[in-house]
């Protein structure tokens, strides 16, 4: 499947969770132990750590308790291979407290060669709901908001230093040549070369940051450039995933954007409103 097919898939069974159809959800969820993620952990006992089809229902039917959903706005929808990326805007009532939530969920999901959901990992900021820490082990988001210093100080050697030989990654696709398709350190920094080639970047603007299980976070960057081929100002999100290896240092980088948004002559504001 073509990672467009991919998306649709994924919005497909979203569409029946917004729904309320819980059964069409779950008909695309891969069976027994074949399923595995983090949904909510932090918040719903439980959900950091689910290991079957059996335990994401058991997930699922508790919700309700801890819950009330005002609002579920999907978004921000990209893809790289079988792996589908997006946000979700929340606001619910947290029932142990009463209050209203508004958060920024950021959701991977992984299909299986069934074309069905096999991995999910749903993250919100649990400490501003709850005041704990998330139940993940945030040295993964400590490690690459430190390399995002090097950037934001000028000195991008500092970033390379903590990008590993073998990384693999999808990083601009569509706007730089070769982007969606790098095997190694090497290809990495061509393209980081190319950038100011094709784009000024007025603001870069991390946030959202999620630490996951398997040495991995995602966050999102609100982004303000000028593409040079045609003088556009172009205002748009993008998602991002990176994973650690053993030495802590970037392995696998996807840094997805609306490349059509940003290169069209008219560019549509897509910009997500997101906390910071």
């Amino acid at each position: 499947m073509s990672p467009q097919a991919n998306i649709a898939r994924v919005q497909e069974l979203v569409a029946c969770y917004q729904n309320e159809n819980a059964a069409g959800y779950l008909a695309g969820v891969a069976e027994g132990d074949s399923f595995k993620g983090s949904i909510l952990g932090g918040l719903i006992p439980g959900g950091e750590a689910i290991k079957s089809k059996a335990e994401f229902v058991e997930l699922m039917g508790r919700m309700g308790d801890y819950m009330e959903v005002k609002k579920f706005e999907p978004g921000n929808w990209f893809a790289v291979n079988n792996d589908v990326l997006f946000t979700v805007d929340w606001e619910f009532m947290w029932k142990p407290t009463g209050k209203v939530v508004e958060t920024t969920a950021l959701v991977r999901k992984v299909l299986d060669k069934d074309n069905n959901i096999c991995e999910k990992y749903h993250m919100v900021d649990t400490e501003a709901i709850t005041g704990q820490k998330s139940p993940h082990d945030e040295s993964t988001v400590k490690r690459v908001q430190s390399l995002l210093a090097e950037i934001a100080a000028g000195n991008p050697a500092g970033y390379m230093a903590g990008v590993a030989d073998n990384i693999q990654a999808s990083m601009l696709g569509g706007l730089i040549k070769g982007a969606d398709g790098i095997a190694n350190k090497q290809e990495f920094q061509d393209v980081m070369s190319k950038m100011n080639d094709v784009m000024e970047v007025k603001k870069f603007e991390p946030c959202n940051f999620r630490a996951l299980p398997n040495n991995d976070m995602m966050f999102t960057v609100n982004w303000e450039l000028v593409w040079k081929a045609t003088g556009k100002t172009v205002t748009t999100t993008a998602v991002v995933r990176k994973v650690l290896d053993k030495d802590n240092n970037i392995c696998a980088k996807y840094h997805m954007i609306d490349a059509t948004a940003v290169t069209q002559e008219s560019p549509r504001d897509v910009t997500v409103e997101q906390p910071c």
